[in-house]
């Protein structure tokens, strides 16, 4: 009885140490473009849900999609935004959001402007963007914890008016 416990736990810990290497080279055998659109269809399948604060949920909709493998890095106040901090899973985009190389499925941590007149942190994945402006996917933009999807800035100026800064704003990619 005794070999064969130890037969089944040994056997237990080998098919999670392969289950889990299986997920993360799932997940990075993935190009850019497939990761991208997995966080994209990850987020929109939580559309119209609870998702509570904005910035968590986007670390779930992360995790959901990559299987657990990639975690969200927290977020910092450099003093003109709000930056995450530095984590191996994450690429950071330096162009501005109109740049063609900005795409689904990217996430963006910005410095809004609230109702209130009072600036602060927002974080939304790109669900949709074309020449003339993005539709993000977000959670908790009213302050009501719920999904949605929102063609808020219509056009990429007024993105940039409702920012505190022109820069204050950063686009990430999950690696």
């Amino acid at each position: 009885m005794k070999k064969f416990v130890t037969s089944a736990v040994l056997s237990a810990i080998l098919v999670f140490f392969v289950s889990v290497g299986s997920a993360f080279a799932g997940w990075h055998d993935l190009t850019q473009t497939g990761r991208n659109h997995a966080i994209h269809d990850e987020a929109v399948a939580n559309n119209n849900t609870y998702g509570g604060e904005c910035k968590p949920w986007v670390q779930n909709i992360v995790s959901w999609a990559s299987g657990g493998v990639v975690t969200v890095p927290l977020t910092t106040n450099n003093g003109h935004g709000y930056t995450w901090e530095y984590s191996p899973d994450v690429g950071e985009m330096y162009n501005g959001i109109e740049d063609l190389n900005v795409h689904v499925g990217m996430i963006v941590q910005m410095r809004i402007k609230y109702s209130d007149g009072s600036y602060g942190p927002h974080t939304a994945i790109i669900y949709q963007k074309n020449s003339s402006g993005i539709t993000w996917i977000e959670s908790n933009y009213s302050g009501d914890g719920m999904v949605r999807i929102r063609y808020y800035f219509e056009t990429y100026q007024h993105f940039y008016d409702s920012l505190e800064y022109p820069w204050s704003y950063s686009i990430y990619y999950i690696k």
